[in-house]
């Protein structure tokens, strides 16, 4: 199976549309989970996503703070607030959990699959990783190793596609349209998550929807 959006977990991006870093009381898993359904209809524009927790940030009111006041690049407000973590001691498997916990109530997945999935995600941002990861920009896929990337029509590597979309300057398949990767990936979503079609299917909607390949 290749490593491709639906085959590989996705990347962690814009799959998570609201922050899942404050605690997860009753109360405040519902208002997250409508901030969700709030954010998710808004994000057909392509958005940084913090690299801490993966939620975009399409507003500057998202943006959390460095030290002297400005604008952070790489954090949201929620993980991120006058040069430092709000939560500096918060691992990966904890962020993972809450992370899952929304998942989970969000597209019927199983707990244990929804945190595994999580985990995935997060690892490839920055805060984890150590480093900020590229991602393909037709199905998403982290640009990890070289021979990750796709090529340009002068054999360099692209810095915008991975491999099995892009080669030589082009797509792989330049006839696909967004609702065709949408009924190609959704059921290797669905058997991977455990989840039923139509919740894959509405998973990998609104993450192709803020991939710059889909957002003509």
């Amino acid at each position: 199976m290749s490593p491709r959006l639906g085959a590989r977990p996705l990347p962690r991006q814009p799959v998570f549309p609201e922050h899942f870093c404050e605690y997860l009381s009753t109360v405040g898993l519902v208002h997250l989970l409508k901030a969700f359904q709030r954010q998710g209809k808004a994000m057909e524009k392509r958005s940084r996503t913090c690299q801490s927790c993966g939620m975009p940030m399409s507003e500057d009111e998202h943006l959390g703070t460095e030290a002297n006041g400005t604008l952070s690049k790489d954090y949201c407000v929620y993980c991120y607030r006058d040069g430092a973590f709000t939560e500096p001691e918060i691992t990966i498997d904890e962020m993972a959990k809450r992370c899952g916990a929304i998942m989970s109530q969000l597209y019927d997945i199983p707990v244990k699959n929804a945190e595994r999935f999580a985990r995935e995600q997060i690892s490839c941002l920055k805060r984890w990783a150590g480093k900020e990861v590229a991602f393909c920009g037709s199905c998403g896929m982290p640009l990890l190793r070289d021979e990750d990337a796709g090529t340009e029509a002068d054999r360099t590597r692209s810095t915008a596609y991975c491999t099995y979309c892009y080669q030589n300057g082009r797509f792989t398949e330049p006839d696909l349209t967004r609702e065709q990767a949408i009924g190609k990936y959704a059921p290797m979503m669905a058997k991977n998550l455990d989840i039923p079609l139509e919740k894959a299917q509405e998973m990998v909607r609104q993450y192709l929807s803020t991939l710059p390949r889909w957002q003509e």
